[in-house]
């Protein structure tokens, strides 16, 4: 018959004795889910954890308990869709990640909700066509990127 492991829940106050964060270990390694917390008791951050290293998802929080951040974790380290978020709750940015680099498509928006800028990226290096709006969505710039070097930039009114 399997050896049962014991989970212990850590926690730790700020001086006020309010409540920080709390994990939980499972054989001396984080498992699970561990929260952070402000100091005047809302959700700081909320992460994933799997055999000690960052696993699933990740959300983070500003004090009045708006979504900042959406992120995802796969044995501690970036994968898949991220998104970052103003206070008014639309989309700032949305970026994807392959074994904790940045690679494909990164987009950057308004508070409106206009898309400001769009690019690509691979393995970590911006790379190949990046398009800058402006504030009202039409095309401004066209930068070209090799190896994470800007090695061209058009203005959006001159290329047809």
């Amino acid at each position: 018959m399997p050896a049962i492991s014991s989970a212990e829940v850590i926690r730790f106050l700020y001086p006020s004795g309010a409540l920080r964060s709390e994990y939980t270990l499972k054989e001396g390694k984080l498992e699970g889910i561990s929260k952070k917390y402000y100091e005047q008791g809302t959700l700081k951050a909320e992460e994933h954890y799997h055999n000690g290293k960052l696993d699933g998802p990740v959300k983070k929080f500003d004090e009045q308990g708006n979504l900042k951040a959406e992120l995802y974790y796969a044995a501690g380290k970036r994968e898949g869709s991220a998104k970052i978020y103003y206070e008014n709750g639309k989309v700032k940015g949305e970026f994807h990640f392959k074994d904790g680099k940045a690679d494909g498509i990164a987009k950057v928006y308004s508070p409106n909700g206009t898309l400001l800028g769009h690019g690509m990226y691979a393995n970590g290096i911006r790379e190949g066509t990046t398009v800058l709006y402006s504030e009202y969505g039409k095309p401004q710039y066209i930068d070209i990127y090799k190896g994470g070097t800007r090695v061209s930039r058009k203005s959006a009114t001159t290329v047809r």
